[in-house]
């Protein structure tokens, strides 16, 4: 596993607020971040499972077999991921490389549902400005289908996206997507399958049992001159995969698709 400090980047979750050490439902800290893209149509958008694996808690995004299916085509036989699921058909979401402004300018990487894509974007229009100038707080309040985004235009500054890039020792954004140490998993039907059957696909087979492998199977970033491998996070609280609604109307482009 790579160390902690040589990531380039960790997902970042709104927390519970806390009272006397209990955390309180419903109830999250606010988020301030930079949107690292030039408008909303520049974000990745797909469908994707969260999935537990192994025995140490740990959970596994996986881009989902209905992924880029028109609403009409969508369908739980499509995707093994979706039949195993007690949930419905994974709601699209955005996965935006953010500035969290609230951990000293860290690169993170935020998920985030189409309705507050959509406010995003309705405030880019009106200040007429590319959507990486712009600050913004980050509110959340709710729970499942009677959670709610919220957010605050704080500041308005020309940003270089590329000269803060390249002061993380990064010509571009890392990889989304792949086979292995990338924050979202795209798998093949069979490889699917073999996951939910605890065959994973960083696996080697070694007198029976299945262990992650160190090597980077070929996914990897430059970051200050080393090669850094990207692995899963461990995660405290599941992410809600119902607390969305599924566009039908006045879509996003589909430019942003993974």
């Amino acid at each position: 596993m790579a160390d902690e400090t040589q990531r380039p980047y960790k997902m970042l979750y709104f927390e519970n607020q806390e009272v006397n050490g209990k955390k309180q439902s419903g109830k999250f800290k606010p988020l301030r971040v930079r949107f690292l893209y030039p408008s909303i149509e520049s974000i990745p958008l797909g469908r994707t499972h969260l999935q537990k694996y192994g025995n140490n808690g740990r959970f596994a995004r996986i881009l989902c077999l209905n992924n880029g299916k028109p609403k009409a085509e969508l369908s739980k036989d499509n995707c093994p991921l979706c039949k195993a699921s007690s949930y419905d058909i994974p709601s699209n979401k955005y996965y935006a490389f953010v500035e969290d402004l609230n951990d000293g300018s860290a690169l993170k990487l935020l998920e985030f549902n189409w309705g507050l894509g959509k406010q995003l974007d309705e405030i880019a229009e009106i200040k007429g400005r590319p959507l990486h100038d712009l600050v913004f707080t980050l509110s959340k309040k709710g729970e499942k289908l009677d959670t709610s985004y919220t957010p605050i235009l704080e500041d308005t500054s020309k940003f270089d996206v590329a000269e803060y890039l390249g002061l993380l020792g990064l010509e571009d954004f890392p990889q989304l997507t792949g086979i292995d140490h990338v924050p979202i998993l795209q798998l093949t039907e069979e490889q699917i399958v073999n996951f939910l059957k605890g065959i994973y696909p960083w696996a080697s087979k070694d007198g029976g049992d299945y262990k992650k492998r160190t090597v980077l199977g070929g996914v990897t970033v430059t970051v200050r001159g080393a090669q850094t491998a990207i692995v899963d996070e461990e995660e405290d609280d599941v992410v809600d995969e119902v607390d969305d609604f599924e566009a039908t109307n006045d879509r996003p482009s589909p430019t942003g698709f993974f």
